[in-house]
């Protein structure tokens, strides 16, 4: 709640109201965002996903041979994705590997290696 003091001339405010806090000092008066806080600690989801993603980033740039690679890059040029909204757009091989690799690593799968065919 802000506790407003009226004059001829001006108004001050001092306290909280939507969202911004009202202060004075030697200065005159400031109005600052009230400080949220943030939980910077991941749920246990998005630490799989990021577990996931980070695996799988490192296992298509070192571990896979580059005949893989060459079948994801041709998947990526003959298979186009489709948007919320219709739009078809293209994606690429890397891409197409997370895509099809993160939900088998979170449940335990086998992985895909070789694009599908």
């Amino acid at each position: 709640m802000a506790m407003v003091v009226r004059s001829a001339k001006y108004v001050e405010k001092e306290g909280k109201q939507g969202g911004n806090v009202y202060r004075m000092d030697q200065c005159r008066q400031h109005i600052q965002a009230y400080p949220r806080l943030i939980n910077r600690e991941p749920k246990p989801g998005q630490k799989k996903v990021r577990e996931a993603f980070s695996y799988l980033i490192y296992r298509y740039e070192s571990i896979i041979t580059e005949d893989q690679h060459a079948t994801w890059v041709n998947y990526a040029f003959t298979h186009r994705m489709k948007s919320r909204k219709g739009h078809y757009y293209f994606i690429t091989g890397s891409q197409w590997y997370l895509h099809f690799n993160i939900p088998k690593y979170i449940k335990g799968l086998p992985l895909i290696d070789s694009a599908p065919v």
